[in-house]
């Protein structure tokens, strides 16, 4: 009579933590743009963003990194942090313009620009940062 081979229980799967982190206290979850892909299609055509919820985009080194509200429908505070996890720039409460929907002859959509190098970018809801007390100078934990 043959006996039967055990196998090996697998260990139930492990939920991934999502990813945060941290600016004075305050947990942003966030989701992680690292590559090429992601970084373009960034929070494109999205209707809302949780309170404590954010986009990190993660780059291989220190730039000057613009960016643009193409087809974002919600306004954010973008947060610019070099290297050092410190916050070195920060656009609040940029709006969408029109020329991010219309292809109009001349019209340019507005550009955010930060004033320092960066390796991180941070977007969340406007106004996240006056109500958080969070300013340039400040230091992002978790990065």
């Amino acid at each position: 009579m043959l006996k039967p081979v055990l196998q090996p229980i697998e260990p139930p799967s492990i939920k991934q933590k999502q990813p945060f982190v941290k600016i004075n206290s305050v947990k942003i979850d966030v989701e992680i743009a690292d590559t090429k892909e992601k970084q373009e299609l960034g929070l494109m055509n999205r209707t809302k963003l949780c309170s404590t919820c954010g986009m990190l985009f993660v780059f291989d080194k220190e730039g000057f990194y613009p960016f643009w509200m193409k087809n974002t429908l919600i306004s954010l505070d973008i947060i610019w942090i070099n290297s050092a996890g410190k916050i070195v720039s920060i656009s609040k409460n940029t709006k969408v313009d029109n020329c991010d929907y219309i292809s109009t002859p001349g019209c340019q959509p507005k550009v955010y620009k930060p004033t320092a190098f960066a390796k991180y970018v941070l977007e969340v809801n406007a106004s996240f940062c006056n109500k958080n007390s969070i300013k340039v100078g400040d230091i992002v934990y978790g990065l």
